[in-house]
């Protein structure tokens, strides 16, 4: 959200804002997409939920990738009962490709690139321990498990602008 307020682009999102108080439904759900300014984009399947504020893969599983509308509702049950502390949950239009994670010190002008890490995933283990190639995401489970090649580490310019 802070991205996308100063002009990075991001994937399209909505913020699903959880209340103790509140019964989940699978037509509040589809009431909140539907209202968001992504409304058109969310409509497109895959979609990914997770929760709104964790770190590190953690209420990640294979269920978060939401391939169908069949799906969203048990996907958003999901990531409720994995991070019962988060105040949200967060739902965004799946991307795929390579996963990088750049490490950052400092903050405005003064910030700068301490450098980048991509995950290399040989494939990743369902529940049964079969292989599935289809997951290709980190989520809390593969980081416990030797599924991955491991972190290629890349030399960059430590001038990289921010």
């Amino acid at each position: 959200m802070v991205l996308q307020h100063y002009g990075v682009p991001t994937a399209p999102f909505v913020v699903l804002h959880l209340d103790d108080e509140e019964e989940l439904t699978p037509e509040k759900i589809q009431k909140t997409i539907d209202n968001s300014q992504h409304a058109k984009s969310l409509s497109k399947y895959p979609l990914f939920a997770k929760p709104l504020a964790e770190g590190s893969s953690k209420g990640i599983q294979t269920s978060n990738k939401i391939r169908n509308a069949s799906e969203l509702y048990p996907a958003i049950q999901d990531v409720r009962a994995s991070t019962v502390s988060s105040s949200g949950i967060l739902i965004e239009a799946f991307l795929s490709g390579r996963e990088f994670t750049v490490g950052l010190l400092g903050t405005g002008k003064n910030a700068w690139v301490v450098g980048v890490t991509e995950m290399v995933w040989k494939g990743q283990k369902r529940q049964d321990g079969a292989l599935d190639e289809n997951i290709a995401f980190t989520t809390e489970r593969s980081k416990a498990n030797d599924d991955w090649d491991g972190i290629v580490d890349e030399e960059i310019d430590q001038s990289v602008a921010i």
